[in-house]
């Protein structure tokens, strides 16, 4: 009995150190295949202009016993250059034949598992190299455009940028959508910002800056100021034709009746101011003394029996010489010299270098509100520089016998466009104009007579104009007069949309007022 026990003791000896053996063998079998199956893995990070930033040297191990999936742990938010933080944002295998990874940034450590299925390919080994990606943080931040009560006036311009970023203003002139739609906007040039925040550099360069300390920005807006000028009109220095009433300074070609102006005033019949001959029968009426007998003060001889009603000045050297043709009349401002010979198309000739032969009347008085012709500034003879396409004002009261037109005149001082018309006193059209030439609707101020563009209310109801054209939709013609050159796929400057949507997005019924 006793013996059969010692028997039993030997063998279960023998059974748990048989046990512990194999559990010995196990973990130093597993312990082995984990080191064979470690991972060498080297991990530069770099910034997005691929300069190092930091490099990191890990040996993985196989998650799982047998598996080759490994897990790669990136600190996040350490790497520091040039007192720059950054944060890694993607990873990329060295090898050509592992896909690149993007992560996303959701915690302070981000885990990226590489995937077993490359790994554990032979021909690359177990030494694996990868890049992360790193970037510097990016900033939202909004910007509010508002009017000077607080009231938002259209989409508010945001977006994301690095630290410290000057931002250019999207909006610095537009055309409100929210609050008082269809009303041109401007940036106020003073904000509540200080210069280390707000730079308005110009109308068209203004910049706020954003970052982690500045995410919002409200901009205050002025409606955009009209200009109306009282008088249309203007000069043109140079050589050139005019035609009708306006103003010439220079040498050129003077057409139409009006005033001749700073050497001198021709108001009525045969009248001379400048420097020439008047020979003949003929009136001096307005502003010029005759000093003497038959001397007109400048550079120039009245002769014969001629009358001077008025008193003035002619002052300047303007000398009426002839290269030119003075028809119907029109305004000479300055001491423009007119140079050649010309005609004085009336009832006189003025032939040679200044002198008016015969009785050379020029008939007519003025009075009111005339615009007549427009001055064009290159062409036709004479001397001077300059150029452009002007109109003219003339004041007084005019009762002739000539038959003026209607038609448009462009100011270019302004930019801006008046219709005139001769059949009544106040000769500027205001209100609504339908263009009997390209059959399209216009409306003129109704005390400037200034054409509108852009969007406009009008006795309480929304208009659109068109503010822009790409292509010259009219041209001026030898005879002063302005035609429409119905080209194809071209809208006139200031024609009213109808029936359609503007180019802002809003629907206009077929009479033009904004459908809300």
């Amino acid at each position: 009995m006793n013996q059969r026990k010692i028997m039993l003791r030997e063998i279960l000896k023998i059974f748990v150190l048989l046990l512990f053996t194999l559990f010995f063998m196990g973990i130093m079998q597993s312990k082995i295949y984990a080191t064979s199956m470690s991972l060498d893995c080297t991990v530069n990070y770099v910034d997005k202009d691929g300069d190092l930033l930091h490099t990191q040297t890990e040996s993985l191990s196989p998650l799982i016993m047998g598996m080759t999936d490994y897990q790669l742990t990136i600190p996040y938010g350490n790497l520091v250059k040039n007192s720059m933080l950054y944060y890694p944002v993607s990873v990329q295998s060295e090898t050509p034949a592992l896909p690149t990874t993007t992560v996303q940034i959701l915690s302070p450590y981000i885990n990226i598992s590489v995937d077993p299925a490359y790994v554990h390919i032979g021909a690359y080994g177990l030494s694996k190299d990868y890049v992360i990606f790193c970037d510097m943080p990016k900033y939202n931040y909004e910007i509010h455009y508002v009017d000077e009560a607080g009231n938002q006036l259209i989409m508010d311009q945001g977006g994301e940028e690095y630290d410290m970023t000057w931002v250019a203003l999207d909006h610095k002139e537009f055309v409100s959508t929210d609050y008082n739609a269809g009303v041109e906007y401007i940036v106020k040039q003073n904000q509540a910002y200080p210069q280390a925040q707000y730079k308005y550099n110009s109308a068209n360069d203004i910049q706020v800056l954003v970052g982690s300390n500045y995410p919002e920005y409200t901009i205050v807006c002025i409606p955009k100021p009209v200009a109306t000028p009282s008088t249309p009109g203007g000069n043109t220095n140079g050589s050139g034709n005019t035609n009708g009433g306006g103003n010439l300074n220079g040498g050129g070609n003077l057409n139409g009746s009006g005033n001749l102006n700073g050497s001198g005033n021709l108001n009525g019949r045969g009248n001379l101011n400048g420097s020439g001959n008047l020979n003949g029968s003929g009136n001096l009426n307005g502003s010029g003394n005759l000093n003497g007998s038959g001397n007109l003060n400048g550079s120039g001889n009245l002769n014969g029996s001629g009358n001077l009603n008025g008193s003035g000045n002619l002052n300047g050297g303007g000398n009426l010489n002839g290269s030119g043709n003075l028809n119907r009349g029109g305004n000479l401002n300055g001491g423009g010299n007119l140079n050649g010979g010309g005609n004085l198309n009336g009832d006189g000739n003025l032939n040679g270098s200044g002198n008016l032969n015969g009785n050379g009347n020029l008939n007519g008085s003025t009075s009111g509100t005339d615009i007549r012709g427009r001055i064009t500034g290159s062409g036709g003879s004479g001397s001077g520089s300059g150029g452009g396409t002007v109109r003219h004002l003339n004041s007084g009261n005019t009762s002739d016998n000539l038959k003026f037109k209607q038609g448009w005149i462009l100011d270019t001082d302004t930019n801006t466009w008046y219709y005139y018309s001769g059949t009544t006193r106040d000769t500027l059209k205001k209100g609504w104009h339908k263009d009997n030439q390209d059959g399209r609707w216009y409306y003129l101020h109704l005390t400037s007579g200034a054409m509108y563009t852009g969007w406009n209310n009008i006795d309480g109801k929304w208009y659109f104009f068109n503010y822009h054209t790409p292509k010259w939709t009219w041209e001026v013609r030898n005879d002063g007069e302005w035609y429409y050159k119905n080209l194809e796929n071209s809208r006139p400057l200031g024609s009213m949309y109808e029936n359609e949507k503007t180019p802002d997005g809003y629907k206009v019924d077929a009479k033009g007022v904004w459908v809300k």
